[in-house]
C-alpha cells in the first residue's frame, strides 16, 4: 500500500529515494559529527535539514533541544565541502510556514583522487581552489561561491559555481 506524500518536503524526499539516492532526512542538526556523518553517506546524497531562520514564532525556532545547530546554507555548504562533496545545489523549500534547506550533493573526483582513495579509502584534506571535474546538469557546479538565485518552481536555490 502506497501512501502520498504528505507536504512537499516528503514529496522531495520520496522521489530521491525512488531515484536510489541517499537520503538525510532531518538527521545532520541531530548528530554530534555532522561531517562525519556525511562522510559515511553515498557519493550522490540528498540532504534535508530545517531552516528555523524563516519559521514563524509560533512553530518555535532556535529552541528544539534535540538540534545540536542550527543551518543556513553556508553551514551546510560548509559541512558538505568538508565532507568531501564537491557539487550540490541548495534550496529552501517552504511548506505552511515550515522552511527546510535541501541539498542535492555529489563528491567529485579527479584521476588522482580516485587513486588515493583506492589506495588508501579516504580523501585528503584540500582547500576548494584544488576543485577538479564538473557535474553533468545544468544547475550543478563546482568549485567557486554559493550564490543565490531563484529556480523554476519558485524555491530560492544556490549553487556552486566556478567563478
Amino acid at each position: 500500500m502506497s501512501s502520498q506524500p504528505s507536504s512537499p518536503k516528503d514529496a522531495w524526499v520520496a522521489q530521491q529515494k525512488q531515484a536510489g539516492i541517499a537520503v538525510l532526512d532531518e538527521t545532520l542538526q541531530k548528530v554530534d559529527d555532522p561531517v562525519e556523518e556525511l562522510r559515511k553517506q553515498q557519493d550522490k546524497t540528498a540532504i534535508v535539514v530545517p531552516y528555523e531562520y524563516l519559521w514563524p514564532d509560533q512553530y518555535k525556532p532556535l529552541k528544539n533541544p534535540e538540534h545540536k545547530r542550527f543551518y543556513d546554507a553556508d553551514l551546510l555548504a560548509e559541512h558538505l565541502e568538508a565532507a568531501g562533496y564537491r557539487g550540490y545545489v541548495l534550496r529552501v523549500l517552504e511548506f505552511q510556514g515550515w522552511s527546510f534547506l535541501t541539498a542535492e550533493a555529489v563528491r567529485i573526483l579527479n584521476a588522482k583522487e580516485r587513486r588515493y582513495q583506492k589506495r588508501h579509502g579516504d580523501l585528503p584534506v584540500r582547500d576548494s581552489e584544488a576543485v577538479a571535474g564538473v557535474v553533468s546538469g545544468e544547475d550543478r557546479h563546482d568549485g567557486g561561491s554559493v550564490e543565490a538565485g531563484d529556480s523554476q518552481d519558485g524555491d530560492e536555490e544556490a549553487t556552486r559555481s566556478g567563478n
